[in-house]
């Protein structure tokens, strides 16, 4: 039953991030709301992504243990939401980096997303190193 808790949570990630998409043009007369949930949409759709992956710490690892058959049909589905945003020329990640405040947002976001990255693996490295030194 995990698997399937997974992947309504997952689900619940691309429905908030179309949700977003559909405001878009609702709100496009105000440029930052509209950038906010441009940068939401995109933050979603490669969060549920990375999320499905089947890495054991991760949604994605559950979800293929429960059902192989979901897994494929949703990382397939959120495969195709995510390379079409990032390589269409059109698309939602095109116009936020096309206006320099948003290119900043996106730059500032990268940023974080670094030095999260570079967090983690600090602190993987140390989990490690503090149960090296328990065994010895």
């Amino acid at each position: 039953r995990e698997g399937l808790l997974e992947l309504i949570g997952l689900t619940w990630m691309i429905f908030l991030a179309f949700g977003s998409w559909l405001l878009i043009p609702v709100i496009g007369s105000y440029q930052v709301l509209s950038d906010f949930f441009s940068l939401l949409f995109v933050i979603l759709v490669e969060g549920a992504f990375f999320e499905a992956m089947p890495l054991g710490y991760l949604p994605g690892a559950a979800i293929m243990k429960w059902s192989k058959t979901a897994w494929c049909i949703f990382v397939g589905i959120v495969s195709f939401i995510l390379f079409h945003t990032i390589f269409n020329p059109n698309s939602t990640l095109n116009s936020l980096t096309s206006n320099s405040p948003s290119r900043t947002s996106v730059i500032i976001l990268g940023v974080y997303a670094g030095m999260s990255f570079c967090a983690w693996i600090y602190l993987l490295l140390k989990k490690k190193a503090e149960l090296s030194k328990e065994r010895a």
